[in-house]
């Protein structure tokens, strides 16, 4: 599922990704994720819990991050980190 390593908002080196907001009404606020030639690689959905949902390109879950447990859990629940590392799985 890990593909390279991802240096969020990197100076636009070929392997890194680049992170720009993008603000999709009030409940939810989608963060798009791009590499360096712009391509769409995915976006994290914020809620209003702070709860985050990361989806790939086509829009298939790959990821959530709960904050009140501090764990990032793969697309079937099981937990893959403590902390918030989304964008590593996109990336």
């Amino acid at each position: 599922m890990l593909r390279g390593s991802c240096v969020p908002g990197g100076n636009n080196k070929r392997g890194q990704c680049r992170i720009s907001a993008k603000q999709q009404g009030t409940p939810m606020a989608t963060e798009l994720l791009k590499d360096s030639r712009d391509n769409v690689l995915g976006s994290i959905e914020t809620g209003n819990d702070g709860g985050q949902v990361l989806r790939d390109a086509n829009g298939k879950i790959r990821g959530y991050y709960d904050p009140t447990t501090d764990h990032t859990r793969g697309p079937d629940k099981r937990i893959l980190a403590k902390g918030n590392v989304l964008k590593t799985l996109i990336c």
